[in-house]
Parts: C-alpha cells; sequence; structure tokens
C-alpha cells in the first residue's frame, strides 16, 4: 500500500510538471506559407475577399463533400460569413467572416471553431514585376491550457502541408483567371436591341434588371420574336446611391424596323440601335455585384494606351445567375473608345 502511495504522488509530481512546463511553452500559434504566382494581385484578391469560391482552392473542402456550407452577408468584403457543419471529426462545425479587406493587398478573417477555439487568418498579396506574391498566415491564441500548448507544437508541421496544397490551387485559379481576364481592344458592330429605361438603387440594382430583363422577353415573345446574344446593361449614369442605364436585349436586324414600329406605342420599351464602334473589353468572372476590378482594368489598359473614353460604358451578362453558380459567372465590360491623336 505504501509503494503504490508513493507511486501515485510520483505520478501526480510527474503530471504536475509536464502541466508546468507546458505552460512555459509557446502561447501563440503562427503558421505562414507563401507562394509566387503569375496571377495578377487583382485576381488573387478577388477570389479571397469572398467565399463564393472558397472551395475550389480550400484543402479541407474534400475531407467530407457532404460538409453543409451556408452563407451570409454581403457577398464580399468585410460581414461576408460562411458557415460549415460537418459529422466528420476532423470538420466539425465552425464559422468564419471577412472583418477587413484593404483592395488588393490584404484580407483578413476571424475564425471560430467552437469549443476548439478561435484563431485569425490572414492574406497579404504582395505585386511583383510578373505577378505577385501571395502570403497566407493562421493565428491561435491557445490560452492557458498546457495540453492545447503541446498539441500546438504540431501545428505547423501538421497543417503546414495543406495551406501549401491550398495556395497551389488558389495560384493556379488566379492564374486562370488572370488570363481570362486579359484586357484587350475590340471591334464592336453595329447591333440593334429592345431597350428598357430603368433607375435602380445599387442595392436593388439584381433584382430590377432581372425584372427588366424578365418583361423585355415578355414582350418580344407576345410578338413572337426572341432575343439573340447575350443580355446587356447600357451604363447612362451612376452615383454612389444609384444606376441609370437602359437594360437591353440583342434582336436580329432584319425584325428591327418592325419591332421599332410595334414598340412605339409601347410605354417603356423602344429599339435603339448601337454603333458599331471600337472598344476596350475586359472580363469578370464572379458575382455581378462585384465588377469593380474589370472597370479598373480597363481605366489602366485606357490610360497606357493613350486611348480616349468615347461613349457609355456596356456590360454584358454571359451567365443567367439564376441559374449559374455565382463562381461560374462571367461578363465583359466594354467601354467605347477613339485612339488619342498623335503629336
Amino acid at each position: 500500500m505504501i509503494v503504490l502511495k508513493r507511486i501515485l504522488v510520483w505520478l501526480a509530481a510527474i503530471l504536475v510538471l509536464i502541466a508546468l512546463a507546458g505552460l512555459l511553452l509557446p502561447r501563440q500559434v503562427h503558421i505562414e506559407r507563401k507562394l509566387a504566382s503569375h496571377a495578377t494581385p487583382q485576381a488573387v484578391y478577388a477570389i479571397v475577399n469572398s467565399f463564393a469560391r472558397y472551395n475550389e482552392y480550400s484543402p479541407w473542402a474534400r475531407i467530407d463533400p457532404a460538409t453543409r456550407y451556408t452563407f451570409s452577408g454581403p457577398v464580399a468584403g468585410p460581414g461576408a460569413r460562411m458557415r460549415w457543419e460537418s459529422k466528420h471529426p476532423s470538420m466539425g462545425v465552425g464559422s468564419q467572416v471577412i472583418t477587413s479587406s484593404d483592395p488588393p493587398r490584404s484580407v483578413s478573417l476571424d475564425m471560430d471553431f467552437g469549443q476548439k477555439g478561435s484563431a485569425r487568418s490572414n492574406w497579404h498579396i504582395e505585386p511583383t514585376s510578373d505577378g505577385c506574391v501571395i502570403i497566407w498566415t493562421f493565428d491561435m491564441d491557445l490560452g492557458m491550457n498546457p495540453i492545447a500548448r503541446y498539441m500546438g507544437l504540431t501545428f505547423d508541421r501538421l497543417l503546414g502541408a495543406d495551406f501549401e496544397a491550398g495556395l497551389t490551387r488558389l495560384g493556379s485559379i488566379a492564374e486562370a483567371d488572370t488570363e481570362a481576364q486579359k484586357t484587350t481592344l475590340v471591334d464592336l458592330p453595329e447591333r440593334s436591341v429592345v431597350a428598357t429605361s430603368r433607375t435602380s438603387r445599387l442595392a436593388d440594382v439584381p433584382n430590377d434588371i432581372a425584372a427588366a430583363f424578365a418583361m423585355l422577353r415578355t414582350e418580344l415573345a407576345r410578338n413572337g420574336w426572341q432575343a439573340v446574344g447575350h443580355p446587356l446593361a447600357i451604363s447612362r449614369r451612376l452615383t454612389p446611391e444609384e444606376w441609370q442605364y437602359e437594360a437591353a436585349l440583342e434582336i436580329d436586324a432584319a425584325i428591327a424596323a418592325g419591332a421599332r414600329s410595334r414598340f412605339r406605342r409601347s410605354p417603356g420599351v423602344k429599339v435603339l440601335t448601337l454603333p458599331a464602334t471600337l472598344a476596350v473589353r475586359a472580363t469578370h468572372n464572379g458575382s455581378y455585384e462585384q465588377m469593380q476590378p474589370a472597370y479598373d482594368s480597363a481605366d489602366r489598359f485606357i490610360a497606357e494606351n493613350g486611348l480616349v473614353v468615347d461613349g457609355d460604358v456596356i456590360e454584358e451578362y454571359l451567365a443567367d445567375p439564376a441559374s449559374t453558380a455565382v463562381s461560374q459567372l462571367r461578363s465583359h465590360v466594354y467601354v467605347p473608345v477613339t485612339r488619342g491623336r498623335e503629336e
């Protein structure tokens, strides 16, 4: 009995020493990986500043295909939130929310793993001469739990490979987007369109423009006609509060005269002729609400090539958001231009 008591005392002493030693271990966990990519900073930023394409590059998305994801808040930027629920022990339940964004340089996120704790993740995008360097960091406070601190010693070794795999996928996706989004000069042919004028608050644009396209399709169908090409929006005036535009559907030139005569008596519907023009075309992948990078790209191209804006911007929507995943949406921004005079 005395021997047993001594063993228990020694075991208790050892456990106390282990616990005390654990408290001397680092409280903070930091994981950092980086990748050099040929993608533009704008292409990388557009992906990591939203959860719409998260599972395309996430190293954990393939662990449990049955994981249920829910999204709330804005599509991108601060406040965008993703929550996941899985029965797989490696996934569990948790959420992450974007807390700050600095386009196109950085994105910060707060992560909540429930009973497993919380953490902070950051994306830093450093421009280079031929692309950018993508830096992905993870920081976690292990508190006063000595066992958690012992586990913290293995985090970099166990999770580092996942971060590297995620960065590799992200780099490939962003490089593909960069190639697809190359801004270029194109010749737009003359086109006939049936159109309706709208003024929408920015928050109401998605619903308003969808309703406008639906109304135009109904009017065409009522007369036995149908649209050709992709839906268009001709921007007339944009302010921080509202957008004045014309939702338009291209129609065959052969029916333009008849449509013009017919719709002359239809309030709110008209037929326009969009003249042939030289235009800068910029491409955007993703939500139609996040097209600013395409506009910025067009502006840079115009400035770098000595071009002069010569008309209203036209947006062309290549996929229907009602039936297409956000990550697969694609659109073009056309800015009519003329070549600047050579001195």
